[in-house]
């Protein structure tokens, strides 16, 4: 899908204030969506220097996931759904920090899950976006979260 036809993240998530990592919906489609942080707007979660801790990784992939979900339902005209995430596996931490002025890419792609019990499962990554060079990844894993409407 166009990235001018996609919504903000607040549009599409519960989340509000300083804990909206997100910072833009790259894109989206049946295969994958991708969302933009850009950690020198974040309040949140920062060391005094700036940077975030490497761990913080697993909060922008929740949320392109919950992102993704959200998208779906904007799509569909319904309510935004909830969850919360129920587990994560898999989950390597290529990088000790993020940077302050970095600029990341995250990635979520549909797993199987188990929706009929409520829970879905997506493979997530997030790549730190240096101009010039190729993308360096940051972290991965498959996230596990527990769903409701």
């Amino acid at each position: 899908m166009p990235r001018d036809e996609l919504p903000l993240p607040e549009d599409i998530l519960h989340h509000r204030g300083c804990v909206l990592l997100l910072h833009k919906i790259i894109e989206h489609s049946d295969e994958h969506t991708i969302a933009s942080v850009d950690v020198s707007r974040q309040e949140w979660l920062k060391r005094q220097d700036g940077s975030v801790e490497a761990w913080v990784a697993i909060e922008y992939m929740a949320q392109c996931f919950a992102a993704r979900a959200g998208l779906l339902a904007y799509f569909r005209n319904e309510d935004l759904p909830r969850g919360f995430l129920i587990g994560a596996r898999g989950l390597r931490f290529h990088v000790p920090e993020i940077k302050a002025d970095s600029w990341l890419r995250v990635y979520a792609r549909p797993g199987q899950g188990r929706p009929g019990l409520g829970a879905l499962s997506q493979t997530c990554a997030v790549y730190q976006v240096e101009a010039g060079s190729d993308a360096r990844l940051v972290a991965e894993g498959r996230l596990t979260v527990s769903t409701s409407r």
